[in-house]
């Protein structure tokens, strides 16, 4: 089973404390989301196939329709793109897919890594507006997926 380094994960969320929309509400069930969902997303990656937000939130006990759902997935797995990024791999994120549009949700776009012609601002309040995918969007986040099944498929750490 994929293990999260506790030091790292802690440093991830000492940066969300304080943002807007940051419903979680102690580094204990921070911790616990995120080192439930890591393998999840770790195990879809193997795999080669992407997985839901609604999936993901299933498997680590958080239900679509529970208070602040959007929110605390989206940190969730941002949590896990911030940590594989540190680690110096893809963005792990990217393959967790909302299950109507098959794309990421718009905080993925938000991610650091992001270019910064693709990168969005989004606000706590706009969580629920959508975004529009553009080309440059839609190749960044294939050739990101294609990285995250590749080198997954490869190691085993």
């Amino acid at each position: 089973m994929q293990q999260v380094d506790e030091k790292v994960l802690k440093q991830i969320y000492d940066r969300h404390i304080g943002q807007p929309g940051f419903v979680i509400n102690t580094w204990a069930e921070y911790k616990d989301l995120v080192t439930k969902a890591y393998p999840v997303l770790v195990d879809a990656a193997k795999r080669g196939r992407l997985i839901t937000y609604g999936e993901v939130g299933g498997k680590i006990g958080l239900y679509t329709g529970s208070e602040y759902f959007q929110l605390k997935i989206g940190y969730v797995v941002g949590a896990c793109s911030d940590y594989e990024n540190i680690k110096g791999r893809p963005l792990l994120s990217a393959i967790v897919v909302n299950e109507t549009t098959r794309y990421p949700g718009q905080g993925f776009w938000g991610l650091s890594r992001i270019p910064t012609s693709i990168r969005l601002n989004i606000q706590y309040s706009d969580i629920e507006s959508g975004y529009v995918m553009t080309n440059e969007m839609l190749d960044f986040w294939s050739a990101e997926v294609k990285r995250v099944f590749d080198w997954w498929q490869k190691h085993d750490c």
